[in-house]
């Protein structure tokens, strides 16, 4: 049952006399994530009006399942598209004709090479294919977004014109996720929300003196407190994720115990959501935002570093950035305090952004590989801190707690998470040894 998409409407001609005949009208409402990740996997989900139709990459599925594409985020109604129905015939051939703006899609009942060749049409795989030809020719700016900042490199650009640019892409990446979390949609929104807000936090750090002092203070405050706000209502995210993996860690006779244990949790989520909804919706909030965005924009406020030269601002923060990685991982071991890991872990953070941050203003040729490793290392710490955390909250609800039943449950998923955590603890120990192994090429790929 083969399908061909074309820009043109085959039209009666020598070799192909066309009849149509209109069957009815029809609207197909295309569903996808915020930043389209079904289209993006090749795949799409729509409805007609009578079906719900999923269409894998390979064939329509009524009622498909497409959470393995979505990755559980939540879906939107993101176009509707009129379509008018026609039957036709062409010589001794019949199909039917789906007419959509600007667009026409063709079923036959049996391949038509010939037809198709004629006409210039391409061969999909099903009328889903054709819905996402179309969507994919029409665009849309968010089948393209990234938390990455992107700009050109600019050998004679100084800091504030390029962090003019940094920050501009960060409140961007900001104010599309907004929404998204007021509404309480997924928490996704909130993740990609606090990677900027920390990679801001994280440049501002680097780059002292871009801005008056007065106002990098200000700011900085600013993005303290909202960094306070977001980093309760993610770990409490974190936290609900993996407490659903629980029930694994758990006999079949101590599974029941955890139902409190996750009303707890998602009490405590739910009132630190409402607290950053709060904020995120205040007066103060939208007034200190707005204060940035005309700051950065601005030339009124330039601090003694804002004429500076990016591309030498950029090799200079970058050594002293891995300069303090080197020291603070050296003599790292077994032994070493949790303390000095979680420090280790802010600080290849750190290390991390600056690198992406700069790399777009420095173009040097070899700093893929580099944060290819850096991600694995900072992975590795993240998943350790995480268990931390999770150990930390478990041993508040054994300290709280009353029912045995909870009391079994806890412990038994402490010990567990305080298993997993000392393994990951190894894990990233070794990733910080090869990182100090191979520290001066690194050092060479970043050109510092």
């Amino acid at each position: 049952m083969p399908y061909y998409i074309s820009d043109v409407k085959p039209a009666s001609d020598r070799k192909f006399r066309l009849r149509y005949r209109k069957n009815k009208d029809l609207t197909a409402n295309i569903y996808d994530t915020f930043e389209w990740l079904l289209i993006r996997s090749g795949c799409l989900l729509f409805s007609d009006g009578k079906d719900t139709v999923f269409f894998n990459g390979n064939a329509d599925v009524k009622d498909g399942d497409c959470s393995g594409q979505s990755e559980k985020r939540h879906l939107f109604e993101k176009m509707s598209v009129d379509i008018t129905v026609h039957s036709f015939t062409a010589n001794d051939i019949k199909g039917i004709l789906y007419t959509l703006p600007g667009s026409y899609i063709v079923y036959t009942a049996e391949v038509q090479d010939e037809f198709a060749f004629h006409y210039c049409m391409e061969e999909l795989k099903s009328f889903g294919g054709g819905l996402l030809a179309y969507v994919k020719r029409k665009g849309d700016p968010m089948m393209s977004y990234t938390t990455r900042v992107q700009c050109a490199a600019d050998d004679s650009a100084v800091l504030h014109d390029s962090m003019e640019t940094v920050y501009g892409e960060l409140i961007k990446i900001m104010r599309l996720n907004t929404d998204g979390i007021i509404n309480g949609y997924d928490s996704e929104f909130l993740h990609d929300f606090r990677v900027s807000v920390r990679r801001t936090r994280s440049a501002m750090s680097m780059l002292k003196g871009v801005y008056e002092d007065a106002e990098e203070a200000r700011y900085k405050n600013f993005f303290r407190t909202l960094g306070g706000y977001t980093g309760r209502a993610r770990d409490m995210d974190v936290y609900l994720e993996e407490l659903e993996c629980y029930d694994e860690l758990l006999p079949d006779e101590m599974k029941d115990a955890l139902a409190p244990l996750r009303e707890h949790f998602r009490w405590e989520r739910d009132e630190s959501y409402e607290k950053l909804k709060n904020f995120l919706t205040s007066e103060e909030y939208n007034i200190d935002l707005a204060g940035w965005e005309k700051l950065i924009s601005s030339r009124a406020h330039i601090g003694r570093k804002g004429f500076v030269n990016t591309k030498k601002a950029a090799k200079k923060a970058l050594a002293k950035i891995f300069g303090l990685a080197e020291g603070i991982t050296d003599g790292i071991g077994a032994d070493t305090p949790a303390e000095q890991i979680h420090s280790v872990r802010i600080a290849f953070k750190k290390l991390r952004y600056c690198i992406e941050f700069f790399t777009l203003f420095i173009k040097e040729e070899n700093t893929a590989d580099v944060l290819t490793r850096l991600r694995a290392l900072q992975d590795s710490l993240g998943r350790y801190n995480d268990l931390s955390v999770q150990c930390v909250h478990m041993q508040e609800r054994l300290n709280a707690e009353k029912d045995a039943k909870v009391l079994t449950a806890c412990g038994y998923i402490l010990a567990v998470l305080t298993l997993k955590k000392a393994q990951e603890r190894e894990t990233a120990v070794e990733f910080i040894r090869i990182f100090r192994k191979g520290r001066k090429r690194v050092k060479k790929s970043l050109g510092i």
